[in-house]
């Protein structure tokens, strides 16, 4: 964080060991670190600097840390650990830049701290007299006899509140992700104190410089260390938070639901039974009939003649002419007729055991050609809108 002295930079670039990004506190890094080296001249300013790490998408507490103060007292150990311990840095070492430097350690997990607080400092004496793994597990005990606040809203099948079911409820059933985390807890040995506080409607972001907003603050503010219920893992949420990922994970699909489509009136029935170029068929066929008969005949009731034609047509029998001419036309007439009346009423049949409906919508594009109003939750167009601006940051 001091950018006045750069030879630990340069001892640590001549051993050809690793490859260091130098960079202010308010620079924000496009990648995850393996490893953090912070420089700071007091502790002061270490812990007013700090935060601004926090900030950035790629902040990986898990990380190991190396943290070096050029000017450090004693009595400002605690300082620095504490902000640590609120940041999640575990695995953390702190040095002041003197000739006799000396390495300090915390462990939040030892004596079944749970990572929730730390008893003392550990001094590990001078650095150059150090021989010992800085590093080493502080988990040695586990999760054994730790208590972790879960919140979860009603919300099945994966979190469900037992006080929230119908009292002639004679079974109880664990939600899905309860179950999981029950299992966890059984196999670790810890406890779950559940809470079911949580508005599930309510949709929580998280903005570029990683402030959370919605019922997942209570995360960062230290209320619950554990949340679950059918959340969405998206890429912000990804970066802010550590997770146990499954069947939510990443979901970047946006489903649009629309009303099922009805059945027609009944009285568009009578016209399904052809298309509508075989209706125009039809029709031009009637006509050129009706027209060549009146025609032939030379008949003066010509009305006559286009009814009688239309009888066929709905199969009911009509007088045949004995001129050889005529009939042929009309005996031609007939078995055309009859052949359109009976496809006809086989359509008319079918739609009896498959019903006709109105034109069902399943393009985006056809929400805009009806004119179709959508019904969005308001928090959800939040949501989206928010994501949306997140993606677009980070990929430019």
């Amino acid at each position: 964080m001091d950018s006045d002295d750069n030879l630990l930079l340069k001892a640590i670039h001549s051993m050809k060991a690793t490859a260091v990004v130098f960079r202010q506190p308010f620079i924000h890094s496009s990648f995850k670190h393996q490893g953090y080296l912070v420089n700071a001249q007091t502790s002061n300013i270490f812990a007013d600097n700090f935060k601004k790490l926090r900030q950035e998408p790629t902040w990986n507490p898990a990380a190991r840390f190396l943290i070096v103060i050029k000017i450090l007292k004693e009595d400002e150990l605690k300082k620095i650990f504490d902000v640590l311990l609120e940041s999640h840095v575990f695995n953390s070492l702190l040095i002041n830049a003197t000739d006799e430097a000396q390495i300090y350690t915390y462990n939040p997990f030892d004596k079944y701290a749970c990572g929730h607080y730390y008893s003392d400092v550990i001094c590990y004496g001078e650095c150059s007299q150090t021989k010992i793994d800085l590093y080493p597990n502080k988990l040695v005990t586990g999760l054994k006899n730790c208590s972790f606040r879960a919140t979860a809203p009603h919300r099945a099948p994966f979190a469900i509140n037992k006080d929230r079911l119908d009292k002639n409820t004679e079974t109880y059933t664990l939600g899905t992700e309860q179950l999981v985390l029950h299992l966890l807890s059984e196999k670790e040995q810890f406890k779950v104190n559940y809470s079911y506080d949580y508005d599930n409607l309510k949709f929580s972001t998280i903005s570029p410089n990683m402030t959370v907003s919605g019922p997942m603050k209570i995360l960062t503010n230290n209320e619950s260390d554990i949340i679950f219920g059918g959340i969405w893992l998206v890429a912000s949420r990804s970066d802010a938070f550590t997770y146990l990922y499954g069947h939510l994970d990443f979901e970047d699909d946006l489903i649009i639901i629309v009303k099922r489509a009805s059945l027609v009136a009944i009285w568009k029935t009578a016209f399904l039974g052809f298309q509508p170029t075989v209706w125009g068929l039809l029709v031009m066929t009637f006509l050129l009939y009706s027209v060549m008969m009146i025609r032939i005949l030379g008949a003066d009731d010509k009305f006559g003649v286009v009814m009688k034609l239309f009888k066929n047509l709905l199969a009911n029998s009509v007088h045949i002419p004995t001129r050889s001419e005529v009939k042929g036309i009309l005996i031609g007439w007939i078995w055309f007729s009859y052949l359109i009346n009976s496809i006809y009423q086989s359509s008319l049949v079918s739609l009896t055991s498959h019903p006709a409906k109105e034109h069902q919508v399943h393009k985006i594009r056809e929400i805009f050609v009806y004119k179709m109003k959508p019904c969005i939750n308001p928090s959800m167009l939040i949501y989206i809108e928010t994501e949306m601006n997140y993606i677009l940051l980070w990929t430019g």
